[in-house]
């Protein structure tokens, strides 16, 4: 019997050599990969750089040179074809990405069905051209690989039929055409985002339109500028579920796309910042599948509350900052499913604060309010939203919303609360202590409240806390060490604006990751703070009004990063240090500085200095003012005033052509007003008042359109006004007063339409005062002082004084002409009106500072620059 079962396993065997013979192409091992794809997986390393080694397995000596058992290779386990290559660097640590250029070899994986390079680092090179032999290709993820180049060919991506996933999204490559689309009929997801798609604005719906089984489409940062309003027929109307054209700039004109509307099956749709404006369609309403929609950062102006009332899937629903208003009391009662909420900075209100159906929101995690007028007790609102018994709540943002009361509410129910905002309310009290609960706490924002009292020194045990803002309220007394013990998270603590004093040993460690800090109006002087030297991050650094009186420590200004400093209101002396070129705001106003700023101005002329606001007003500085402007290039703002500057004003101040505000008045300038100033054309504010200057105004000022404000009063300038002063359409206070001008009054200045003040007193103005609507609204002290000026407002009439440009005679062609001009005059006007009001009142309505707090301080900045 042991013969017979002998004999049968050498005839098996004989069988199997002479159905299988020994050659090189054996495959004795089901599962092991083919020898010419490992060939072609080595050539392809070859020619990658691979920083961090991440391919070391990649080697004939690993495993017997099995490729399948590489890293981040895939392989079919019984016929060993190299399947998927997953070669993404997710970990977002540059080191680990990829680099180089991608090897042709890769087009002999010929059954590969994945290929995923994305956030890799491969230097603008351009898509590789063998990408369209890989037929089998189903997943292809080239997303944030920085490949560069352009798509200028149909034969580029085309002939991959069986293509599923294709994600382009964030390289630098601009697509000429998207007709190669129309063949990827197969394709479910298609991710084109950031790639520059502006050739083709015109003809993309019509090429996508085409992709029947089309699931996931995302176009954001695309540059499509329009989308039709109408496609006929939608081909993908069943099968779309998430659609993204958020950030592409587009208009409604057309109107908005009515297709999206018969998408039913979308589940999310995004649309943010664009321009969208008018009435949000209430066919939105039939997208009750939708659990995401975003419209948020748009122009829309208004809706119908029960345009949303069908949406009760939604997970995330966000209008912030468009033009909406009214009451959305009624509007969301069945959302229960919702996760996140944001209705900020529109003109929303919960007539009775918010509703009492929001306790039913019990998913919710982000709740943004921000500018709804809620007129709540602050107490009321954080009841409403504690009645969940599991609360997730993670963020409450509730700023500008008419909130008042004392926040005397337990918030230990809000243990899951990262982020708190409740600033420019009018909430008043002592802080609450159950702050002190929130043991998940990051950022805080009270600003601008009505809270008192000292600041709880139990604030240290909120461990997690990273960034606080409780500038402007009326806390006092005195801050200790301990309050700060264990935040060595803390990277921005802002609390300017109140009365505390801080009472640390100079050798106070300070939390070591802080780069913002604001302690304006604290009791810290009368030493420079030394502790500050150990805050190595520090970028942000508001020290106003605090009480310092000493020098300025040279390492202040050297630090490598700091780049806002507020010094501003103390009593600080000496010369004026070098500061790092880095520095863009430099705020030094109203102090005891000395010296002249010649070295501290022109320190290394050659090289750029990045400062945008340099405020040195109100200190003791004499001397000229240097002609060394041509490196700080980047100022936007200048403010030298109440010093006791002399000589003239250099022309190269002229060449900043960023500058918005010029600001020299009352010190001891003489010459004439430079001409370069006439290449300044982005300026709107500038005040040489109460100098020495002389000379004629310079003609080409009237060339500054944008200009809001000029004040030149209080000098010695002599010669007429600009006739073409009129084209200064923008201007709404100028001020010329206690000079020696002469001549007429330019009767251009009667279109400007803008002009809300006007001092021309105490000159040597003569003839009649120009008749229109706008000067009509000035009082006789505006031209008082100029002895031979006449007509109203001045009680000396003219009727012996012909008008400008008339010489008494009149006839019918001149008649004419002056009712013609009259007319336009008036329909100039009415314009100008619309223009004005619309574009002030619009801007208002979109105001959208209150999410940065850095906007804060430079709204302080620019008060000082245009109240000094």
């Amino acid at each position: 019997m042991s013969r017979l079962i002998t004999l049968s396993l050498i005839t098996s065997t004989l069988l199997i050599l002479i159905i299988f013979p020994l050659n090189s192409t054996a495959r004795l091992h089901p599962g092991d990969c083919r020898p010419t794809e490992r060939q072609a997986l080595l050539n392809f390393k070859q020619n990658l750089i691979d920083v961090a080694d991440r391919l070391v397995s990649w080697s004939a000596d690993h495993d017997h040179g099995d490729c399948c058992n590489w890293s981040n290779v895939v392989c079919d386990s019984v016929t060993g074809h190299v399947l998927e290559l997953q070669l993404s660097s997710t970990s977002n640590l540059p080191e680990q990405a990829f680099s180089g250029v991608i090897d042709s070899s890769l087009s002999k994986l010929e059954q590969l069905t994945l290929l995923d390079l994305s956030d890799n680092a491969f230097g603008g090179i351009p898509l590789p051209s063998f990408l369209s032999s890989m037929k089998n290709l189903r997943v292809l993820n080239l997303a944030r690989s920085g490949f560069g180049g352009s798509i200028t060919a149909d034969d580029q991506l085309d002939n991959l039929s069986n293509l599923r996933y294709l994600s382009l999204q964030g390289n630098y490559i601009k697509v000429e055409t998207l007709e190669w689309l129309s063949s990827l009929s197969s394709l479910e997801l298609l991710d084109l985002g950031f790639l520059d798609l502006g050739s083709v604005s015109d003809s993309w719906l019509d090429v996508i339109n085409k992709l029947p089984l089309l699931v996931e489409l995302r176009l954001s940062y695309c540059q499509l500028g329009q989308v039709p309003e109408f496609l006929n027929p939608v081909n993908f109307t069943s099968s779309m579920s998430v659609l993204d054209l958020s950030h592409n700039n587009i208009s409604s004109q057309p109107p908005f796309p009515k297709w999206v509307l018969d998408l039913r099956s979308l589940t999310y749709l995004n649309l943010a910042n664009n321009r969208f404006q008018g009435h949000i369609p209430e066919g939105i309403q039939n997208l009750s599948s939708l659990e995401t929609l975003d419209l948020s950062w748009n122009s829309f102006s208004s809706l119908s509350p029960t345009s949303f009332s069908s949406l009760i899937r939604l997970r995330l629903f966000n209008l912030a900052f468009n033009n909406l208003g009214g009451d959305l009391s009624g509007a969301m009662g069945d959302m229960t499913s919702l996760v996140e909420l944001d209705l900020s900075s529109n003109g929303f209100q919960f007539v009775g604060g918010i509703p009492n159906y929001f306790s039913t929101f019990c998913n919710l995690k982000l709740l943004t309010l921000s500018d709804v007028r809620l007129k709540q007790d602050v107490n009321q609102a954080f009841d409403v939203l504690s009645r969940c018994p599991a609360n997730g709540l993670k963020t409450i943002r509730m700023s500008n919303c008419q909130l008042f009361g004392s926040l005397n509410i337990s918030l230990a129910k809000f243990k899951n609360l990262d982020t708190l905002s409740l600033s420019k309310n009018s909430i008043s009290g002592p802080l609450p202590k159950s702050l002190t609960d929130l043991g998940s706490l990051k950022y805080l924002e009270l600003y601008s409240n009505k809270f008192h009292g000292t600041l709880p020194t139990r604030f240290g045990t909120l461990t997690n806390l990273e960034s606080i803002d409780i500038s402007d309220n009326l806390l006092e007394g005195d801050v200790y060490e301990i309050h700060f013990s264990n935040l060595t998270k803390l990277w921005m603590f802002r609390a300017s604006g109140n009365l505390l004093r801080l009472e640390v040993g100079s050798d106070w460690a300070p939390p070591p990751q802080l780069n913002d800090l604001g302690l304006g109006l604290w009791r810290l002087g009368p030493r420079f703070p030394s502790w500050l030297q150990s805050l190595k991050l520090l970028n942000s650094l508001n020290l106003s009004n605090s009480g310092i009186s000493s020098h300025i420590p040279s390492w202040v200004f050297f630090n490598s990063v700091l780049y806002s400093i507020d010094l501003s209101s103390n009593l600080l002396t000496g010369p004026l240090p070098f500061i790092s070129p880095i520095t863009s705001i430099l705020d030094l106003s109203n102090n005891s500085l000395s010296g002249t700023i010649t070295n501290f101005l022109c320190y290394k002329p050659k090289e750029d200095k990045m400062t945008q606001v340099l405020n040195l007003g109100g200190n003791r500085f004499r001397g000229e003012v240097p002609d060394c402007w041509g490196s700080w290039k980047y100022l936007e703002a200048v403010k030298l005033s109440s010093n006791r500057f002399t000589g003239s004003i250099p022309w190269s101040i002229g060449t900043s052509v960023f500058l918005d505000s010029l600001n020299l008045r009352n010190n001891k300038l003489s010459g004439h007003i430079p001409s370069s100033l006439k290449n300044c054309s982005k300026v709107r504010s500038i005040d040489l008042s109460e100098n020495k200057l002389s000379g004629e105004i310079p003609w080409g000022m009237t060339r500054l359109e944008g200009l809001q404000s000029l004040n030149l009063s209080g000098n010695l300038l002599t010669g007429e006004i600009p006739e073409d002063v009129g084209a200064m359409r923008s201007l709404e206070s100028i001020d010329l007063s206690q000079n020696q001008l002469s001549g007429e009054i330019p009767r251009s200045m009667s279109g400007m339409t803008f002009l809300s003040f006007l001092n021309f007193s105490d000159n040597k103005l003569s003839g009649r005062i120009p008749s229109s609507t706008q000067f009509d609204g000035f009082n006789a002290s505006s031209f008082a002082g100029n002895l031979n000026l006449c007509g109203l407002p001045l009680a000396r009439n003219c009727s012996n004084v012909p008008a400008p440009g008339q010489d008494g005679i009149g006839n019918g062609e001149e008649d004419e002409g002056h009712v013609y001009e009259q007319w336009y005059f008036y329909v100039s006007i009415a314009i100008g009106f619309i223009v004005g009001f619309w574009g002030v009142v619009g801007s208002l309505a979109l105001s959208r500072s209150w999410r940065y707090g850095y906007f804060r301080f430079i709204d302080s900045l620019w008060y000082k620059f245009r109240t000094g």
